[in-house]
């Protein structure tokens, strides 16, 4: 069983939710986390908390990761920061587990540090909290 950690810009297209989905019931892979990026992060985190509890796993831990690229003049559009299309599933008030207390990229560093053995990560958004952790701890 292979150890993974997503790093996701969910929300916009379906291929992050199906890839998220297709971890959660892929025998082959123990999700130990969720990060999200791109945009806007919290909601984004929402919906990755959302998908989780949908399939019984709210035992994952999810954090808010960086929602800006690194170089200003590289961003897209405002709109990226607004809403993401597929919030129109979530609810004002519906119950979800809280997310991480730490930021995403200080949860991709422990849990590929603390980690008994590799963690692969799967980037499937920008590449901000991967390059920012990378950055801030380069082992």
């Amino acid at each position: 069983m292979r150890d993974v950690l997503i790093d996701t810009d969910i929300g916009d297209d379906i291929d992050d939710a199906y890839a998220l989905a297709l971890a959660l019931k892929s025998p082959e892979l123990n999700l130990k986390a969720v990060t999200t990026v791109f945009g806007n992060v919290k909601i984004r985190t929402k919906l990755a908390l959302k998908l989780l509890k949908t399939f019984g796993r709210e035992d994952i831990s999810v954090a808010e990761g960086i929602g800006k690229p690194f170089l200003e003049k590289t961003f897209r559009s405002q709109a990226a920061l607004e809403m993401p299309n597929q919030a129109v599933v979530l609810a004002e008030d519906e119950p979800l587990q809280k997310p991480s207390e730490k930021h995403a990229v200080d949860l991709i560093i422990s849990t590929v540090m603390n980690a008994r053995k590799e963690v692969t990560i799967v980037s499937i958004g920008a590449l901000t909290n991967v390059a920012a952790a990378i950055i801030q701890e380069p082992r």
